[in-house]
């Protein structure tokens, strides 16, 4: 679920940065953490959860999932994610 996925992101970003560290090297581990696919949602990156949560627009209710061209669309009663889809390639 985006909230399992937010949750393991926020914690695994806080481990892997110390507090006294360099912006750049933050900036790459934030990246990675949220720019990986959820497990179960190949097509929509850890960080859209991470929106979720961060927003409040996770709740009891089901998120549900649009699409158009490159962009995705989660909806919640609370409000709306936007992100655009990695581009297709031959090694997935």
């Amino acid at each position: 679920s985006l909230d399992r996925v937010a949750r393991a992101g926020i914690a695994e970003v806080a481990e892997a940065v110390p507090d006294a560290v360099g912006e750049s090297i933050v900036r790459r581990v934030r990246a990675e953490v949220w720019g990986r696919e959820m497990p179960d949602a190949p097509h929509i990156p850890a960080g859209a959860g991470f929106a979720a949560v961060s927003l409040g627009f996770l709740g009891e209710d089901a998120v549900t999932s649009y699409e158009t061209g490159p962009w995705t669309r989660l909806t919640t009663r609370r409000g709306h994610i936007l992100v655009k889809r990695r581009a297709w390639t031959l090694s997935r």
